[in-house]
């Protein structure tokens, strides 16, 4: 707020001149006029809410509350639907699994030139007079 003066003598009450004489007395700031008769500003208060409103409003919070963290809630369905997920990805990978096995299977009972080659790598076998060399991979 900008000062503003005003003349020293609007609010004396008399002219004396010794008043008059003093610098600091001869203008007095616009906003120092506390003399003058002003409303006393009253700060409105807001009326209360109604306890109705309060007992709505803590029970809706309350099952909201209830509804995320309760012992059913949101949370722990969460919970259970990524568990879940994650069940089904397992069941396919092991469905896979055991089709890869029954190909296998189908393929050691049938095919003579794949029995013979998993003997030799898996289980290291040979045919009797051959020779196995192994190559040592590069370091």
């Amino acid at each position: 707020m900008k000062k503003r003066y005003i003349p020293a003598w609007l609010f004396t009450e008399s002219n004396s001149k010794e008043k008059l004489s003093r610098p600091y007395l001869r203008m007095r700031p616009f906003f120092s006029m506390a003399k003058l008769k002003t409303k006393k500003t009253v700060k409105r208060r807001r009326p209360p809410l109604n306890s109705g409103l309060w007992l709505v409003l803590s029970i809706v919070v309350v099952l909201i509350l209830a509804f995320i963290f309760a012992d059913r809630g949101m949370v722990k369905y969460w919970q259970a639907r990524d568990e879940r997920n994650e069940l089904l990805r397992e069941i396919e990978e092991l469905k896979e699994r055991k089709e890869q096995l029954i190909r296998e299977k189908e393929l050691l009972e049938k095919n003579l030139q794949y029995i013979e080659k998993v003997a030799r790598e898996k289980y290291k076998m040979k045919k009797p007079g051959e020779k196995v060399y192994e190559v040592a991979p590069d370091e």
